[in-house]
């Protein structure tokens, strides 16, 4: 490793001793060994969002230069799902936060 490089890593490492070191013992008992996104995600009610989001970048990920440079491709069918679960995704947050109107505006409802 470059030396430069090197001290910034040790510098950081040591700056993350010190605050680990300060916490509490309730916060420390909350974070996980091994961070797994997708549990996570599930954790804070955003399992579907993860899944798009995995989804895309994975997608953009494995791409193929022609898949990348035309503007006139066919969706192939795990694009279209993609898309597919997006809409649905932002379909439920939809009517989630009009329920949400509704309950705190009960004059709307008739």
């Amino acid at each position: 490793m470059v030396p430069v490089q090197a001290k910034a890593q040790d510098e950081v490492e040591r700056e993350f001793r010190a605050f680990e070191s300060q916490l509490d013992q309730s916060v420390r008992a909350i974070i996980p060994k091994r961070w797994n996104w997708n549990q996570q995600a599930e954790q804070v009610g955003m399992k579907e969002e993860y899944e798009f989001i995995y989804l895309y970048t994975s997608l953009l990920m494995h791409a193929t230069p022609v898949s990348l440079t035309t503007d006139q491709k066919n969706l192939e069918l795990k694009e279209v799902r993609m898309f597919l679960k997006y809409i649905h995704v932002r379909i439920n947050d939809a009517v989630r936060m009009v329920e949400d109107f509704l309950t705190s505006h009960p004059a709307f409802v008739q």
